[in-house]
């Protein structure tokens, strides 16, 4: 971050000094347009009165010659009428915002993913209570059935073949 006022930087932060190679000391006594890496169309100042609302691509020249692609935006913060109107800067590396989007598309399938996980244990959870609610409903009555063939097995009289099909039955149950 930054401020300009005619054109030249009034204060910053350490990161602007850091993403240009500059100190703050030696910022703050370069006018804004020695930054650009194309000076013949650079601005001389982002003029308070018409600046963009959205940010804005351009390339940056570090204090080491190597060009740097910048993402900008500037808000004017106007002046009393005794004081120049300022201009406060917010400059992003554009390789870092570019990774950081990836990034962020990236995590954003990761969400995706694991919410369609969760959407699928969801369903196999409510799959097995309603199986395990179906076999308490289908083993209640039928523990009452095996209980009654049981009894009737266990008379001392039944022909063998009757006694077979209880046997079967007590078996099956």
């Amino acid at each position: 971050c930054g401020m300009l006022r005619g054109g030249r930087f009034c204060a910053l932060d350490q990161g602007l000094a850091a993403l240009t190679g500059y100190t703050t000391s030696e910022l703050l006594e370069l006018p804004w347009r020695a930054l650009w890496a194309d000076v013949e169309s650079a601005p001389a100042e982002p003029d308070p009165e018409s600046l963009p609302c959205e940010a804005v691509a351009a390339r940056l020249r570090r204090k080491d010659g190597l060009v740097v692609e910048i993402v900008f935006s500037a808000v004017s913060l106007v002046g009393d009428g005794a004081q120049a109107a300022e201009v406060a800067l917010t400059v992003f590396d554009a390789a870092v915002l570019n990774r950081m989007e990836r990034q962020r598309t990236g995590l954003a399938a990761e969400l995706d993913r694991t919410r369609q996980q969760l959407i699928r244990a969801a369903r196999l959870s409510a799959i097995g209570s309603l199986v395990a609610a179906v076999a308490h409903q289908l083993n209640n009555p039928l523990c009452g059935v095996l209980g009654l063939i049981e009894r009737l097995a266990r008379k001392p009289d039944l022909p063998t073949a009757e006694s077979g099909l209880l046997a079967l039955a007590v078996e099956q149950c």
